[in-house]
């Protein structure tokens, strides 16, 4: 079994039925996914969500940092084909 190396995993996984809304070739199409949302991961607005401050213990991941975990995913995907 291969193990793809991206944040926390990958957390989401679904696959594509009837309606595809982008460009893949052939039937057997899949969404995949990974969240930032992990026990050390800073979640803006998490304090209004609990009502209470939490001490930050773990950095945010900016759009910059996803879309690199995003690059590598589908790199290491393609190099399973």
């Amino acid at each position: 079994m291969t193990t793809l190396d991206v944040h926390g995993n990958l957390t989401y996984s679904f696959k594509c039925h009837e309606h595809i809304c982008h460009d893949a070739p052939g039937d057997d199409v899949w969404w995949l996914g990974f969240d930032c949302g992990h026990a050390l991961d800073v979640a803006p607005g998490l304090e209004t969500l609990l009502g209470r401050e939490y001490p930050p213990i773990g950095t945010y991941k900016d759009l910059e940092y996803v879309r690199a975990e995003v690059n590598s995913l589908a790199e290491q995907l393609n190099d399973l084909r």
